[in-house]
This record gives C-alpha cells, sequence and structure tokens, in this order.
C-alpha cells in the first residue's frame, strides 16, 4: 500500500507500508512493475497475457516459489521469465518477497519460461558499485538490481525516451532534483539543484526529460523496472567524467 507520494522536480517518490501482505502497483503505464509480499503457503495470479519478468528479493529466510507450469522452483536471486501465459505463484512454507516487471506492448516475445539463478545474472561493473541486469536487454521491459555504496552517486543525468521506477529496498538515498525549472536541462548548475533523502521502502519514478540523481547515504539496494532504452542517458554531471549513452568498458566484466 502507497502510504504518501510527494514530487520533486518532476520526480513522484512515493513512500510504501513495509510489511503489507499483497500486490503493491509500483507503475503501471509503459510497463507494470508491483511490489509482492508473500505470506507462508498463498497464492497470486497475474492475467495479462504478455510478457513478465520475476525476480525474487534475497531475505533473511531461504524462500521458494513454484510457478505454475513448471516443474523448477524459484529460489531466492533467482528470476524467471515468462511468456506467452498468465502467470500464477506459489509460495513454500515461509514468506516471499518478489518484484514483478511486465510489457504492456506486445512484441515477437515467444511462449514460455526460461529461468536465471542467483549469481548467473549479467552484470554492469559501475564507479559507484554495479548492476545486475535480470532480464538482459529485454525488447518489451527492463528489470535491474542496483547496488550504489556508501559515499558515492550515479551521474546527474536525464532520459529523452526512457521512463523508469526505483524502489529502494535498503539503504537510505539523498535524490538530486532541479527546483528551478526555469533553466534548460543542459544548463543546470549547483544553484538550479534541490535534494530530499529518502528511507526504504519507497519509490521513485521518472518520466523522460526529469534531472535526476541518487546518492548513497548508506549503501544502497534498489531495482529499478524500465522501458527498454538502456543507452538513453543524458549525463550533465559525472565524477568519472563519463559521456553520454553505454560505457562500453562497463561492459567487460
Amino acid at each position: 500500500m502507497v502510504e504518501q507520494q510527494h514530487e520533486f522536480g518532476g520526480n513522484v517518490v512515493a513512500s510504501i507500508a513495509r510489511y503489507d501482505e499483497g500486490t503493491t502497483p509500483l507503475a503501471r503505464g509503459s510497463y507494470l512493475y508491483s511490489w509482492v509480499r508473500m505470506k507462508p503457503n498463498s497464492q497470486v495470479h497475474f492475467n495479462e497475457l504478455l510478457a513478465y519478468t520475476v525476480f525474487m528479493v534475497p531475505g533473511d529466510t531461504v524462500a521458494s516459489i513454484a510457478i505454475e507450469g513448471s516443474d523448477e522452483q524459484l529460489g531466492t536471486g533467482d528470476s524467471a521469465e515468462i511468456a506467452g501465459r498468465p502467470l500464477s505463484l506459489q509460495s513454500g512454507n515461509v514468506p516471499a518477497v518478489l518484484l514483478v516487471a511486465a510489457s504492456v506492448v506486445r512484441n515477437d516475445l515467444g511462449h514460455g519460461i526460461r529461468l536465471t539463478r542467483s549469481g548467473e545474472h549479467y552484470c554492469v561493473r559501475k564507479p559507484w558499485g554495479q548492476e545486475l541486469w535480470i532480464n538482459g536487454e529485454h525488447p518489451g521491459h527492463c528489470l535491474k538490481i542496483i547496488e550504489i555504496r556508501a559515499g558515492y552517486r550515479c551521474s546527474l543525468q536525464y532520459h529523452r525516451r526512457k521512463e523508469e521506477t526505483n524502489l529502494i529496498l535498503r539503504g537510505r538515498a539523498r535524490l538530486i532534483y532541479q527546483k528551478d525549472k526555469t533553466v534548460e536541462l543542459d544548463e543546470v548548475k549547483q544553484e538550479h539543484l534541490g535534494s530530499v533523502d529518502i528511507s526504504p521502502v519507497s519509490s521513485i519514478h521518472v518520466r523522460p526529460f526529469t534531472l535526476h540523481r541518487l546518492e548513497a547515504i548508506s549503501d544502497l539496494y534498489l531495482c529499478e523496472a524500465s522501458t527498454p532504452d538502456l543507452d538513453d542517458v543524458v549525463r550533465i554531471q559525472d565524477d568519472s567524467r563519463r559521456g553520454d549513452g553505454r560505457i562500453h568498458s562497463e561492459h567487460s566484466c
């Protein structure tokens, strides 16, 4: 359940009840994105017939989930990509926390289930931490796990096409945003910026042409769903002096 919502320079920040069971929609627009807390021996169903990515968030217990139509079990840190069929999940004997991202525009995505185990996701090394691309470069939607080390920050940036929703699950973040909207994005200076501190569990929804930057006050663990525009980033400021778009050296690990 969303407890309260505020906007900072176009970034929509929502505080979410930490322990509510059930499904909390985080975004329903260019993609579907939900946070799901399952109690033991419960079921959850998604009936949209497109394509889904399910990620089981690591927690204090070793949980397992059964996916209807598959003989495999989804464990802590595992993910599943599902296409062309409804999604039904059955939890085991302990609670589980899931993230579900889905396409809302029909693509030629095939039919079936593909599992990726914890430790096998595509990893991108960043100057400030790392990204795990949970479903790679999916044509309909993207899901990432992002870790930023305490004291580091990502670029001050915006996107021309990409829309994203970040869910902060662990750690405290500082969101930097454009408080003076009379200034053109590419002309923004320090005096045009504001900041707000954000604690878990909170979501940050970022639309195209919205300036944003996250600083990690403590080690930060967040999960991002987005449109499949992974190279669409314009960096206004960057502590490592990186340019716009994909940095290919970060993908060589």
